[in-house]
């Protein structure tokens, strides 16, 4: 697709400079920072509520058959991080330079560490931390940090330094 369809949530700001290509709807209250390129090479995404993605990331439908991929709702993607997978659940940390395959599944309340790989056709259990440099995976005790603080400034800070897109 050579065309975007970019649908945002009047309550979202997503910030001049992003990437987008195809068909993407962006949901209520998420954050899109600059550089940031979201990618429906394959198929549309959905953007849940909530979400924050950072500078440089990129998050790319690569799934087959043009199935969307879906991320769900209160889901930080950090800096530089790379999501190619097949589905993000809910209240997810991708942290720095983190990097998942495609047809990966992450379910809820998972955590990938800063660096951390999950190759390609993963499916992660709900609180899976994966950590250490050789990507080492285990079930946390807790549920990943409610990011609900930083999503409030973020909305609050933005415009006033941001241009910001709208439909």
């Amino acid at each position: 697709m050579s065309k975007s369809k970019l649908i945002i949530h009047e309550n979202s700001q997503v910030l001049e400079k992003s990437i987008f290509k195809g068909e993407i709807t962006i949901g209520d209250s998420t954050v899109i920072q600059p550089l940031a390129s979201i990618l429906a090479t394959n198929g549309p995404i959905i953007i849940g509520e909530k979400n924050i993605i950072e500078e440089f990331v990129i998050i790319e439908n690569l799934n087959e058959n043009g199935e969307p991929l879906i991320i769900g709702d209160k889901n930080t993607f950090e800096v530089q991080s790379t999501f190619r997978g097949k589905i993000v659940g809910n209240q997810n940390l991708f942290s720095v330079r983190s990097k998942v395959d495609k047809n990966v599944t992450i379910t809820d309340f998972c955590s990938i560490g800063t660096g951390c790989i999950v190759p390609e056709g993963e499916e992660l259990q709900p609180q899976t931390v994966v950590f250490g440099k050789n990507s080492d995976k285990r079930i946390g005790c807790e549920k990943s940090q409610n990011t609900e603080d930083e999503l409030d400034f973020l909305l609050k800070v933005f415009p006033k330094y941001h241009k910001i897109l709208k439909n």
